[in-house]
């Protein structure tokens, strides 16, 4: 577990995943987080719908979902991923071609 994520209070913790989410859906997001096997993994990540290629659906499935874990389009891999919340070591995003 992320030291980072200890520190937080359930309200904190609320407030962390509204602030990555809108964050992701805004543009792209890099994220530093713990793999289930403990690699440490840096992803260039989004949810922002104009950088996720469009795809039709084949099934009607419905996922079910974790509240625990964050679905994201990888922007290097061309693909969808996932982390968890609470294994995120290090968030960056880029404001005006400045990181931060």
């Amino acid at each position: 577990m992320s030291v980072f994520w200890e520190g937080f209070n359930e309200e904190e913790r609320k407030v962390f995943i509204k602030w990555l989410n809108d964050h992701l859906r805004y543009g792209e997001v890099t994220v530093k987080f713990n793999k289930k096997d403990g690699e440490l993994r840096t992803m260039r990540c989004t949810l922002n719908s104009e950088l996720v290629p469009q795809v039709e659906k084949k099934t009607e499935r419905v996922k079910e979902v974790n509240e625990d874990v964050c679905p994201v389009y990888d922007l290097d891999k061309q693909g969808w991923r996932s982390f968890r919340y609470d294994s995120v070591k290090e968030v960056s995003i880029e404001i005006n071609g400045t990181k931060s």
